[in-house]
């Protein structure tokens, strides 16, 4: 520490004093912010990016922005991958198709030969040389050459454009913890596609380029689907101009500052759903869903889980009544168990047609990824969270007024989507992708993917805002707002971030708590609390020599 920044105003006997330790703890959070993003290609993340990059500068918080582009990290470390390379499925395209596919590519070995999460560690190592090389003082950099932690407080907001494996969300998220966030940038299909031919790649290489990207079999490969759902916010960029994307963006700094903002009716609709979702012991995944009316108010939700005689599910209330499926003796998921008849069936008859040279069970699992047969949801004895809130509102209202609107956690599957169309719900918001799913093929003529269409088809849409994972610290009451408005440029050039991430660690701040005992003559009592004893035979504090 700089010699600032150890100096503490201690409480004194009379406990007059202004600042306390606490005080002093408080002041010593970090005024530094990662914002990485995170999106399918052809979403326009790079656009997005430097949305905020634009803004931030512009803005009255005093800020330095860095922005790291990952795909030049990539084609850094390209030589180091080159012979794990196959270019041969995209040796024929176009120059900017080859070049899309090359990054997919290098992105890929890298994870692959040296750790899934290896161009997050190379980000983390930007961060920290960039700081040391442009931001620190001299004292700071002086303390880094001595293995020490600097420390020091610094007005930067790294921007990271942009992240395609979770385990690469994870890492910045085990290092930086609340003070990381991941913006996920929203567009639908069809439009990524135009964008990328209007860039000169075919619409044959376009559609390989966005499957690649959108999830892998392999862990090291590209998993957007796994990875945008981990987003602190969600932003939609499809539309045709982006001042969508302005106003957004705006609205995501104010909040990341603790100013004034309350949910919209998705927001909170989102947020009830997954509220609801944590009541569910399914051991696959939580899931929760919420019903709100046309005016936005909330009229029922749900949750997955198992039912029970009587209506309803089952819950913690029902003591040893509660046959979910966490509770049976061999804690299983039926639906699993089932698959795993199926397949040992399968192992059966493959076993006897084919010669002893060729392993049975190498085989089996080719046949299981590939027929579809783990994607079967039709064995589980939960009822998923969607059916839950339309059953639960049929019970105790008798219908679902039309036009309403649901808000899900998870995509609906094809079971779920069938009853939501015959239940007169018009529109689905949804945070995460569900690959099993099959509603918008099965029901086509019913279910629209496309946000804009309004006629005849329910739509299925991604949501977009405060991710319900951050919904209370976001709009929870951040200082006083009293007096808000008044605010002075001179306090916004100094105001910190939401994230309460402190500079120090708990051993330095409990080291700053002994000083102030000691400085109260209260250590001597401290050590005859550890020796068990109520007192010291020393002198009280105050008393006379």
């Amino acid at each position: 520490m700089g010699e600032a920044a150890t100096q503490l105003t201690l409480i004194s006997k009379s406990g007059k004093d202004s600042c306390s330790v606490r005080d002093y703890i408080y002041k010593r959070q970090t005024p530094e912010i990662i914002i990485a993003f995170c999106g399918a290609v052809g979403s326009g993340v790079s656009t997005v990016a430097k949305e905020l990059h634009n803004q931030m500068l512009k803005s009255s918080y005093n800020y330095k922005v860095e922005y790291i582009k990952v795909s030049e990290i990539i084609s850094t470390l390209a030589s180091v991958v080159k012979s794990s390379i196959d270019d041969r499925w995209y040796s024929e395209f176009s120059v900017k198709g080859k070049r899309i596919s090359s990054l997919q590519e290098i992105g890929n070995a890298l994870r692959k030969d040296y750790s899934h999460d290896i161009l997050a560690q190379f980000i983390i190592g930007k961060i920290n040389q960039t700081r040391a090389d442009r931001h620190l003082s001299d004292d700071g950099r002086k303390k880094l050459l001595e293995g020490e932690d600097p420390a020091e407080p610094l007005r930067i907001v790294w921007i990271i454009d942009s992240l395609k494996n979770p385990e690469e969300v994870e890492t910045l998220r085990a290092v930086y913890g609340s003070m990381f966030y991941l913006i996920g940038v929203l567009c639908p299909e069809d439009k990524r596609q135009a964008r990328l031919i209007n860039k000169d790649v075919t619409a044959t290489e376009a559609s390989l380029i966005i499957d690649k990207d959108k999830s892998e079999p392999d862990k090291f490969g590209q998993q957007l689907i796994d990875t945008i759902h981990k987003s602190d916010y969600f932003i939609s960029n499809s539309y045709e101009n982006t001042e969508p994307v302005k106003i957004s963006i705006q609205r995501c700094i104010d909040i990341l500052f603790g100013e004034t903002k309350t949910p919209t009716k998705n927001e909170h609709a989102m947020f009830v759903a997954q509220s609801a979702a944590y009541n569910s012991a399914c051991l696959s995944r939580q899931v929760g869903a919420s019903i709100a009316d046309t005016d936005g108010t909330i009229i029922s939700y749900g949750c997955n889980d198992v039912p029970k005689y009587g209506g309803g599910l089952y819950c913690t209330e029902d003591g040893c009544n509660d046959n979910r499926c966490y509770k049976t003796h061999d804690i299983a998921c039926r639906s699993t168990k089932e698959k795993d008849k199926i397949k040992a069936i399968i192992n059966g008859i493959i076993d006897g047609k084919l010669s002893d040279g060729i392993k049975t069970d190498e085989l089996l699992e080719v046949i299981i990824k590939q027929s579809g047969i783990k994607n079967l949801t039709e064995y589980s004895k939960a009822v998923h969270a969607e059916m839950d809130a339309i059953l639960k509102m049929v019970r105790s209202e008798g219908s679902i007024p039309k036009g309403s609107t649901m808000f899900v956690t998870t995509y609906p599957c094809h079971n779920c989507a069938k009853h939501i169309v015959a239940s007169g719900i018009t529109t689905v918001y949804y945070i995460e992708p569900y690959e099993k799913s099959l509603a918008s093929k099965l029901h086509s003529d019913s279910i629209t993917l496309d946000p804009e269409k309004t006629e005849r088809k329910v739509r299925f849409i991604p949501f977009d805002g405060v991710a319900p994972r951050q919904f209370q610290k976001f709009f929870k009451m951040h200082g006083d707002r009293k007096g808000a408005a008044d605010i002075s440029i001179e306090t916004l050039q100094s105001k910190i971030p939401i994230s309460e991430k402190f500079l120090d660690t708990y051993g330095f701040y409990e080291g700053k708590v002994l000083e102030s005992l000691k400085e109260m003559e209260l250590s001597s009592m401290l050590q005859a609390s550890l020796r068990g004893g109520g007192e010291s035979e020393e002198k009280k504090p105050g008393e006379s020599k």
